[in-house]
């Protein structure tokens, strides 16, 4: 899932156009602790090395070989932090002893760096709850209590006292484990019973006539120049994931339609590839869509707006994006600065 990707779902998924400022996705879990390791690989371990250099270079080449390598899910992911981090932890011994060890031994970089990731694997653990929750609603009552099963033992995980400490490796490990075992399997029942997000909530819309449903989804408001953003995302069975980005500027409420000119509205298409590498963007074309907001109560807050608009890739060719509603009650930011 995010191994080698932007995940934030990192994260960052915009990378490739410029956000307002305030917009912020989740980063790779793993990208820091990967940069971490590449420059101890390209620069601690050269000339003639004692057998201790030797056992932390292969340590280093062997996790980061690991990290290197796609994931099929977030129990992926898992794995891998507890796996190269146990590795690290036998070639670094006096650098994971200081993390424990009130007398400053050595610099900490690689603990430090995997509570992060830990953290960071949490994180998205707890955003996973929360759209397996929500698809409760679209499954009958059969397969829900299947599917219910699998979030409580998520929920239970995440809860547990082995997450509560930064540096119980070992205790979060394992909780993060298990969390991550029942998350896969409630998605993986949820598409069995052929559940989703509920129509009506995040956004949904047609992709070139195919249907698109969103598994985050947020709203924000610039009070400087009445902007309104609409930003959602998913991701696909092989870890591709895809984004929908509206900025328009120019906003008071509901209706009128608004026409999709350059003057007041940019955004785009994404296409993230699973294995890294840059994001495929198709720009929105000028005049080709418009967005009608319906309902903008922003002290609720409650952001309510149909969608359509046409988006152009200079080789990938075009992406039409109509039919589309962005219903959103509580991922709405606001911000008293210009947005666009």
């Amino acid at each position: 899932m995010f191994r080698r990707s932007t995940l934030a779902l990192a994260l960052a998924l915009l990378a490739a156009y410029a956000l307002p400022a305030g917009a912020t996705f989740l980063r790779d879990p793993f990208l820091a602790l990967q940069e971490e390791l590449e420059q101890r690989r390209d620069n601690d371990y050269g000339g003639t090395l004692d057998r201790v250099a030797k056992k932390e270079a292969k340590a280093v080449g062997k996790a980061l070989a690991a990290l290197a390598k796609p994931a099929d899910d977030v129990l992926d992911d898992v794995k891998t932090a507890t796996s190269t981090r146990t590795a690290l932890a036998k070639a670094f011994k006096a650098e994971f002893k200081a993390a424990t060890d009130p007398t400053p031994v050595k610099v900490q970089q690689l603990p430090a760096l995997y509570a992060g990731a830990f953290s960071k694997l949490a994180q998205a653990l707890g955003d996973n709850h929360l759209d397996i929750e929500a698809a409760l609603g679209s499954l009958d009552e059969k397969a829900a209590a299947k599917v219910r099963k699998q979030s409580d033992k998520l929920q239970a995980a995440l809860t547990a006292d082995g997450l509560l400490e930064p540096i119980d490796f070992k205790g979060r490990g394992k909780q993060l484990t298990k969390a991550a075992s029942a998350a896969v399997k409630a998605q993986k029942l949820i598409t069995k019973f052929g559940g989703g997000t509920p129509t009506g909530g995040g956004t949904n819309a047609s992709v070139d006539g195919s249907p698109w449903v969103s598994s985050a989804a947020q709203s924000e408001y610039y009070s400087g120049d009445k902007t309104l953003q609409i930003y959602a995302t998913r991701t696909l069975q092989d870890g591709t994931r895809e984004a929908i980005y509206l900025l328009v500027r120019g906003v008071n409420g509901p209706g009128p339609q608004i026409a999709l000119d350059a003057n007041r509205a940019r955004g785009n298409f994404q296409v993230i590839p699973p294995g890294g590498g840059a994001a495929v963007v198709y720009d929105l074309v000028p005049n080709s869509g418009f967005l009608n907001v319906e309902v903008l109560d922003l002290a609720l807050p409650h952001v309510r707006a149909t969608f359509a608009f046409q988006a152009m890739h200079a080789t990938e060719g075009m992406k039409s994006i109509t039919d589309g509603t962005h219903d959103i009650t509580s991922d709405v930011y606001l911000f008293d600065t210009n947005g666009f």
